[in-house]
């Protein structure tokens, strides 16, 4: 009699035993479960010592296998590349699909960008002060492409004779508005000083003492963005009929990215 008694609870003991799923983890870690549904991302599953809980979910990705209450397996296809089943195995390879991974960012190419420069046009005999603003595209980092505008200044004493009280000394004003396109050309990438090739085409429109001389100028030099701060300097001309030769000294802040 004890010894059917004692048998009968070795048979309840094993079936308990063998009622519940083994969720096995890529650490080795067991979870004794019961395994309610698998979908192509994540397994849902119950603790065995509280079916009346909580449901919970774990993505596949952190399974190594399941081993059923009846003994077959689901291996995550993770690990199957390194698990071989032979033909008489009940284990079986389930095929999910793994998480869908964000696609990277592509940089764009084009970024709007500009600069407002204060400086001065200057040769041997004058100077005078100059406000530049452009505002463009930055084109795969290393080229800057943007229309131009501003004031331009020129104011030269000259000494002339005076009928009363001999020579004079008098200061001739002259100034333009450019209107063209600035080129920038960018030597490196991503550091905080930056040196690029400047170049700037158009036409002027002359004001003050050059009010009607109207014709073409042109900028080109050298210069440098560190962080938002440009300095730059360089050849500043103007040519209608004959040239006019006079050097540029700029300081100004970039915006935009």
């Amino acid at each position: 009699m004890k010894k059917l008694l004692l048998i009968a609870l070795c048979a309840m003991f094993c079936s308990i035993t063998h009622a519940q799923d083994i969720i096995v983890l890529n650490n080795a870690d067991e979870i004794q479960a019961k395994v309610t549904a698998i979908d192509q991302q994540s397994v849902t599953y119950k603790k065995w010592s509280n079916l009346e809980g909580p449901t919970y979910t774990m993505p596949k990705s952190e399974i190594f296998y399941i081993k059923y209450a009846n003994g077959e397996k689901d291996i995550m296809q993770e690990q199957a590349a390194t698990i071989q089943p032979t033909p008489m195995s009940k284990t079986r390879v389930v095929a999910s699909t793994p998480a869908s991974t964000p696609r990277p960012t592509t940089t764009a190419n084009v970024k709007f960008q500009g600069y407002v420069n204060l400086g001065t046009n200057f040769y041997a005999e004058g100077a005078g002060p100059t406000l530049d603003v452009n505002f463009g595209a930055r084109i795969f980092e290393h080229l800057y492409l943007g229309f131009e505008t501003g004031f331009h200044s020129i104011i030269t004493p000259f000494e002339i004779w005076g009928s009363s009280y001999g020579f004079e000394t008098i200061r001739i004003f002259e100034a333009y508005v450019p209107m063209g396109i600035n080129m920038k050309g960018y030597f490196t990438q991503g550091k905080k000083v930056t040196p690029y090739v400047n170049c700037s085409l158009g036409g002027f429109i002359g004001i003050a003492d050059l009010g009607g001389f109207n014709g073409f100028f042109c900028q080109v030099g050298l210069g440098m963005d560190i962080k938002r701060f440009s300095v730059g300097m360089g050849y500043n001309g103007l040519v209608k009929g004959g040239a006019f030769h006079c050097g540029y000294f700029k300081l100004g802040i970039r915006f935009g990215k």
